[in-house]
């Protein structure tokens, strides 16, 4: 007479669980232990690519400059994602989660922002002070307030329709690389609707 054990196993997270029951026949053990491999590899195959193909992988964000007053001429590391609490989507704000990461903003005159290796989009770093105009993505130091913004351009509002044109045509260029750094954040938790 054979005696059957059930067994629970909870197989690679997914939110079911298979009852097995295994025979406690010496005989029937290894072709139990088959039966066991086949119907897992059989679930991933059903269940992994019903997975949402648009997911994107998390990889590491890295912002990298040449600070102003240095004789390096290679860019280094001035701030992670890791250094970001947030970034709020309506007004563009950065906030940083220590100093010493600001101090090493503010050092810089360009950044770029990496996704892992690949280059996503640069910047400038300006703040309220500064005489000259910017056409493209900035990072401003807005004094009044100590706050970091994103912006299309510097100063941030332009009555000139070809200055205005030109932003928005430099838009169009890095939206792709800008929406991947979105997703990157959304991903971390660090962005703000």
């Amino acid at each position: 007479m054979l005696a059957f054990k059930t067994k629970y196993f909870n197989i690679n997270h997914t939110d079911f669980i298979l009852n097995i029951y295994i025979c406690r026949d010496e005989n029937q053990r290894y072709s139990m232990k088959r039966v066991l491999f086949y119907s897992a590899l059989l679930l991933q195959l059903i269940f992994l690519p019903s997975c949402d193909t648009k997911e994107i992988i998390a990889s590491r964000i890295t912002f990298r400059g040449i600070p102003m007053y240095s004789s390096m001429l290679k860019d280094t590391v001035v701030f992670t994602a890791d250094n970001i609490n947030w970034v709020n989507g309506h007004t563009g704000e950065l906030s940083f989660s220590d100093s010493a990461a600001v101090s090493r903003v503010n050092a810089c005159q360009k950044l770029s922002c990496y996704s892992g290796t690949d280059s996503l989009f640069a910047f400038r770093v300006t703040s309220d002070i500064m005489s000259s105009m910017v056409n493209d993505l900035v990072l401003n130091h807005n004094l009044q307030d100590g706050k970091y913004y994103f912006a299309d351009g510097y100063p941030a509002h332009i009555s000139s329709i070809e200055t205005n044109t030109l932003r928005f045509l430099n838009f169009q260029k890095r939206e792709a690389a800008w929406a991947k750094f979105i997703a990157q954040l959304k991903l971390a938790g660090k962005y703000k609707e």
